[in-house]
């Protein structure tokens, strides 16, 4: 006879076969060797790392040990939490190719960077909200220390106070880009939303982000572990 068992582990990068015998049967046993390198796109979500009790400064330098990660359908979160700092990451593939620009609306203090292409070390900062926003306020910050510019991607500045992708920041159709935005919840309501709009669209306060599991300006997702099958296989004689 023969009996199989399925187990689910990290990426496969080779299997081997041994032959032993157990209680007089001869089995036949293909062994996988795992590789936790190769990724699987999981469409439709993203992903936030919760660090209760730290600073945004934490996070982008050297974030602690311990984050609670939760995964969630759209760039527009909630967490009346106090005092913590979060990262929201996943990648973006836009359903069409040309120029875009990126708002940010947080609460509090957030920064928000992309990639040139799927992998996190090429990010780079496109807009920041230096102070807080309400709900989906993605032009006019909440307190009067705001600074509204600061929100958008084509009005940012760096500190060399220019204005980088004031002519947008081109992406292509089908392309996985990632995507990071770290925030601050100290008191009161804290909450983070990112969208992204084609070059100089805009985006009224109020709207929501168009990046959700159901946009069809782009797909949003993470990169897990690969899932493989491990099969475990026995024939007896």
């Amino acid at each position: 006879g023969v009996s199989s068992r399925r187990l689910r582990r990290a990426a496969v990068s080779t299997n081997f076969m041994k032959i032993i015998k157990i209680s007089g049967w001869t089995c036949a046993t293909w062994l996988l060797v795992v590789s936790a390198s190769a990724q699987t796109f999981v469409p439709g979500i993203m992903r936030r790392e919760f660090w209760p009790g730290a600073t945004r400064e934490q996070i982008e330098t050297n974030p602690p040990a311990g984050a609670v990660t939760n995964f969630y359908e759209s760039w527009n979160v909630t967490d009346d939490t106090q005092n913590y700092a979060a990262r929201y990451s996943g990648l973006i593939s836009p359903t069409a190719s040309g120029l875009y620009d990126f708002y940010i609306a947080g609460d509090d203090d957030s920064d928000l960077f992309i990639s040139t292409d799927s992998n996190p070390a090429n990010k780079y900062m496109i807009a920041q909200e230096n102070s807080w926003s309400a709900l989906l306020n993605w032009n006019t910050p909440g307190s009067t220390a705001g600074i509204a510019s600061q929100k958008n991607s084509v009005t940012w500045t760096n500190a060399s106070g220019v204005s980088p992708y004031a002519d947008g920041i081109n992406l292509d159709a089908g392309t996985r880009y990632y995507l990071e935005a770290v925030q601050h919840g100290g008191g009161g309501g804290n909450r983070l939303a990112v969208t992204m709009v084609p070059h100089l669209w805009g985006v009224a306060d109020g709207t929501d982000t168009a990046l959700t599991n159901t946009s069809p300006d782009a797909t949003i997702g993470v990169e897990i572990p690969t899932p493989t099958l491990l099969l475990y296989l026995s024939a007896g004689n």
